[in-house]
């Protein structure tokens, strides 16, 4: 019986080696999912301080955009005044007079934009490209028809 005991202590005994040896393994697990957790959790913060600059940056350019369509709309629209008066202008023989020969304006409306992306920059140049493309539009337009012509969808 003795033997019997002095078995069940030694098995108990190995048992609670074994148990305090995963013990420890778990805690060592678990001190480093803490540390990878903390580390996570900054880089998570670092992510969402990025997020917020990306944000504003795009609030920004998108405020810059808005005004640079603004400020062509209201170029063509001035364009088209002038050309209209222009074209309308009648000579002694009441004949409309010629509209002046193109200009390229592609010069005049090139601006220094070093804050700007690239992205940016070839949408707006792709917005004066198409600007030269409505002067001429018009250009021949008012060179073929009376004034009292409506201007074309594309102005109203």
């Amino acid at each position: 019986m003795f033997k019997m005991v002095e078995s069940c202590i030694k098995s108990l005994t190995n048992q609670l080696k074994g148990n305090k040896k995963i013990i420890q393994e778990l805690q060592a697990s678990n001190e480093s999912l803490q540390a990878s957790n903390k580390g996570l959790q900054q880089n998570n913060r670092n992510l969402q301080a990025i997020v917020e600059r990306l944000q504003a940056i795009i609030e920004k350019q998108e405020k810059e955009i808005e005004k640079w369509k603004l400020a062509a709309n209201k170029g063509r629209e001035l364009l088209c005044k002038s050309l209209l008066s222009r074209h309308c202008s009648k000579n002694k023989t009441g004949l409309p007079m010629e509209v002046e020969k193109e200009k390229d304006y592609s010069e005049e409306l090139n601006f220094n934009c070093s804050s700007s992306s690239s992205e940016e920059i070839k949408s707006l140049k792709k917005a004066v490209e198409k600007l030269s493309a409505d002067i001429k539009r018009i250009q021949t337009s008012l060179s073929y028809t009376p004034c009292e012509r409506p201007l074309p969808d594309f102005y109203t």
